[in-house]
């Protein structure tokens, strides 16, 4: 999202969140246990975390003073710095995931400057015990694009108005830009666990045959025209599937795909060159446009 908007010459700021994890889920659903989070006496986790952040101080630019959205008008001369806020990111708005925060909504600042740019809710529908607060706070935003269909259409039957959908970001970015920051592992196989983004890019890269139940590892596939089989999570983890369902449709996938049973996997087989197809160079051009309307 920082490489989209500094293409259409915007200088973004990234807000780092420093919210207690699992406060505000509380905060909703006055059933929900926090429960233990993994800390620092679990050795891979710590190690992986480290790897993380190093990764995060290489690449992305953040803003140089916290913003602490329980004590929001001690921040205000901050936020009044700011042209726009922007959020976006896969399952943003995901009432399942513990990490769902308050920051997420934007609560902070006004509508004429709050834009959700492919934002995902991954959920089959809003259970009314939230409906209230999801409506107050979305119908507060500018303007607002979903990276999936499901999501789109549940958010406009909420809010009564039109939802833009949005190619997936990470296809926005050309294939050439993503090689020029991929590592090779120095880790053995067994130590995969604890690959930074630019090793996984590369592993994606070299790959002969990707078998994943992650999405985004299916949109890396994607990129690099890797042969690709994603299986389909299941239980709680079911509404994840139809960030996958809006690729297909929105870059007519169809025929280069093969479904077992229309359950268990989805094959990806590849017949041209996916990442350069015409739909892709259209849906990133609708993208920008959308970006370009909405911060003027």
């Amino acid at each position: 999202m920082q490489q989209i908007l500094r293409n259409v010459n915007i200088e973004p700021y990234n807000i780092k969140n420093f919210s207690k994890f699992g406060l505000f889920r509380q905060k909703i659903d006055s059933k929900f246990k926090i429960g233990e989070q993994l800390t620092n006496k679990h050795n891979l986790y710590q190690q992986k975390r480290d790897i993380f952040l190093k990764f995060n101080d290489n690449y992305i630019k953040t803003y140089n003073k916290d913003i602490d959205i329980n004590d929001i008008n001690n921040n205000y001369d901050v936020l009044k710095k700011f042209n726009y806020f922007i959020v976006g990111s896969d399952q943003v708005w995901n009432y399942n995931i513990k990490s769902l925060f308050e920051l997420n909504f934007l609560p902070f600042s006004n509508s004429n400057n709050k834009i959700a740019f492919a934002a995902s809710l991954c959920v089959n529908s809003i259970p009314n015990k939230f409906k209230t607060y999801y409506k107050d706070n979305l119908s507060k935003f500018k303007a607002i694009s979903m990276r999936e269909y499901k999501g789109k259409k549940i958010l406009e039957k909420l809010l009564h108005k039109e939802i833009t959908t949005v190619i997936e970001p990470i296809l926005m970015i050309e294939r050439n830009e993503w090689q020029k920051i991929m590592v090779k592992p120095k880790k053995k196989i067994s130590k995969y666990y604890l690959t930074d983004p630019c090793e996984f890019i590369y592993l994606m890269k070299n790959a002969e045959f990707v078998i994943t139940d992650s999405y985004h590892a299916a949109i890396f596939s994607i990129i690099f025209n890797k042969r690709c089989r994603l299986y389909k999570r299941k239980k709680e983890y079911r509404g994840m599937n139809c960030r996958i369902d809006t690729i297909k449709e929105l870059l007519k996938l169809e025929k280069n795909l093969y479904l077992k049973n229309g359950i268990k996997y989805i094959e990806f087989i590849y017949k041209n060159d996916i990442y350069k197809n015409k739909k892709i160079i259209q849906e990133k051009i609708n993208a920008i446009n959308f970006l370009k309307d909405n911060l003027k």
